[in-house]
């Protein structure tokens, strides 16, 4: 991101023309980049350990195994951990409910977690998690450019978003065409300025499982 804006070049020694050339960092002005992702690629915004906002990125891989998850870039964060086990067990217990064919302990996975604006990592990530492990699963993208907000606890209840309007100004800063979130976050609404609220297309889900169907653009 750093080399987004500026221009790398080389002179031609034949015929003297300056020839400009372009780099991977050169790809997008924004941290959420337009269009489709990959299968497994989920964004959040959500609290660090720091107390900061940030846009964390989630990559997700699929391999044959017998159900183990592998957590990357989260270090020993205890409550990050812990989140990304409860995604887990998740979709071994509710796996039949989005598709048969996903069979978890059949699976091993890897999950990659990275912050997109520092270094701290946040707790609040079993959702994000869940929705990443069902994308590699079944091959679907979420829909475009889209930032997943909120967090479900181990029993499956939906977390209530604190502080929406800062954070969707984060998710328009970085690129965010569409957001879920919770139906409840919808009451908060009204603390939204006119052209965040604008910004966006609006996904709401109400169940853990629903959160996964409309992130896919699906129910």
């Amino acid at each position: 991101m750093e080399f987004y804006d500026v221009n790398f070049s080389y002179i031609d020694r034949e015929s003297g023309e300056e020839k400009f050339v372009t780099v991977p960092e050169q790809g997008s002005a924004t941290l959420i980049p337009s269009g489709t992702e990959k299968p497994g690629y989920v964004y959040t915004i959500q609290y660090d350990d720091s107390g900061r906002l940030s846009l964390f990125k989630l990559e997700s891989q699929q391999m044959p195994g017998k159900g183990k998850l592998e957590k990357a870039g989260v270090g020993y964060n205890r409550g990050t951990r812990e989140g990304m086990d409860t995604a887990m067990r998740r979709l071994e217990s509710h796996y039949a409910d989005i598709d048969q064919r996903i069979m978890p302990k059949k699976h091993n996975y890897v999950v990659q977690i990275s912050n997109l604006n520092g270094n701290g990592i946040s707790e609040h990530m079993a959702l994000a998690t869940y929705i990443s492990l069902i994308s590699i699963s079944v091959g679907r993208s979420t829909l475009d450019s889209m930032v997943v907000l909120g967090d479900m606890t181990v029993g499956g209840s939906i977390d209530k978003i604190t502080n929406l309007a800062d954070t969707l100004q984060v998710a328009k800063d970085s690129g965010a065409k569409s957001v879920l979130l919770p139906s409840s976050a919808m009451a908060q609404m009204s603390e939204v300025p006119a052209d965040l609220f604008g910004a966006f297309t609006w996904v709401t889900y109400q169940t853990v499982e629903e959160a996964a169907f409309k992130a896919f653009g699906l129910g």
